[in-house]
This record gives C-alpha cells, structure tokens and sequence, in this order.
C-alpha cells in the first residue's frame, strides 16, 4: 500500500458523510486542546498495597457535531436496558445534574455513571470496573463539546479502504469546527466481551453509525 500524506478534510456536510465513512475503519486518536484536562476523568480503581490500580477500559470516540442530543439518547437506552439503573451526570467540576430527559439540561462536558442497582453501585466502588456474576459490569462515558478540534486518524487492522473515495488512505487529520469527544469506559474491551459490545454498539447507534464488518470492535 502506498503511503499518503494526511489530508485535510473540513467539516462540511460531505466531509460529515466521509467522517463516518473513516469511523468504520480507523481508529480515531486525539488529544483535548491545552488547557482541557484528561478526557477520561475522574476513573474507578482498586487499592493494591500501597497504589490504586486503575480499572475499566477506554474506548475514544470523535464526532463531528455537538454530541449531547446522542448523549441523552444513550442515558435512555441504557435506562431501558437497566429500569432501575443508578445514573450520574457530573459536569467534572463538582455540580452534578439529574436532568436527563432534555439535551438542553447537559454541561458541555459531563461525567455520566451507570449501575444497574445498588448490587452493581457497591461492587462498583470496592472492586472498580469489574464484572459481576452474569457478566455485566458499570459503565461510564465521558464527553466534551470542542470548537476547532484537530484529530488524527491513524489507520487500524489491515490498513485502508481497498475501494471507494477514500483507497489508499493511511493517515487522514480531520479540522472539526464542532466536534465531541467521547471516551467510553467498560470493565473489558468490547471486542472481547459481549455485554461490553452491546454498551458500545448502544452508544454507536445513538450517535449515528455502526461499525463494518471487519472493522476493530
């Protein structure tokens, strides 16, 4: 395969298109602009000694357009999947809100926490990001609405598209005049665990897209 220089695509209403074209196949890696702090958070871990030991598994996601209306879709979903779920929504600086039923009523970067019951919510806190008898574990997912984000796409698995407008593309660096990102954190990688693939198939679906087949995760 012959290597090309990254190009630069715009977020017009094609670029959109092509966006989510590139998020069937490539991983997107990014970094917060300076200033904007980690993008996981405050995360969950187990004591070991002396030392926390961080749980949970990330899973970054980026997306052209402000991101909260998919957000408060995904509360739902997993509202639905679990009724008497315990859900969190922090805005990273302390003021936590309890209104999840208009996008409106989301920070622009949130800290949002799901357990099933208060089972989950206490083996959550001594065991962090673990799973639990029948193989479901909490969740978390951290967002941040961004202008002007620059990402990088670097291309995964078996390299790049074999057709279409974009074969041949290695390296893509996409300018996003608004843009979310998005960190989902599950107790295992969702290529390797079914209830994990669901959580991350249920927030794809929120935001607008589904992986190809063969595509990582």
């Amino acid at each position: 395969m012959i290597a090309l220089d990254p190009v630069l695509v715009t977020c017009t209403s094609a670029a959109k298109l092509l966006f989510h074209d590139l998020a069937a196949y490539f991983t997107v890696q990014f970094e917060p602009p300076l200033g904007g702090g980690a993008e996981a958070g405050t995360r969950s871990g187990t004591m070991t000694g002396e030392c926390v030991e961080i749980t949970g598994v990330d899973t970054p996601i980026v997306v052209p357009f402000d991101g909260r209306p998919a957000v408060a879709a995904f509360v739902n979903g997993m509202r639905r999947l679990w009724p008497s779920a315990l859900v969190g929504l922090d805005d990273g600086e302390g003021s936590p809100t309890t209104d999840f039923d208009h996008p409106s009523g989301f920070p622009a970067r949130g800290e949002l926490t799901f357990a099933r019951d208060d089972a989950m919510d206490e083996h959550w806190a001594e065991h962090g990001y673990a799973a639990m008898s029948d193989g479901a574990g909490p969740v978390a997912l951290f967002y941040t609405i961004h202008r002007d984000l620059v990402v990088d796409v670097d291309v995964t698995g078996q390299g790049g598209l074999s057709d279409g407008p974009l074969s041949g593309w290695t390296d893509v660096e996409l300018a996003l005049p608004e843009a979310t990102t998005l960190t989902l954190v599950t107790h295992a990688p969702p290529a390797e665990d079914v209830f994990c693939a669901a959580i991350l198939a249920l927030l794809r679906e929120t935001l607008g897209y589904r992986r190809a087949v063969g595509g990582k995760g």
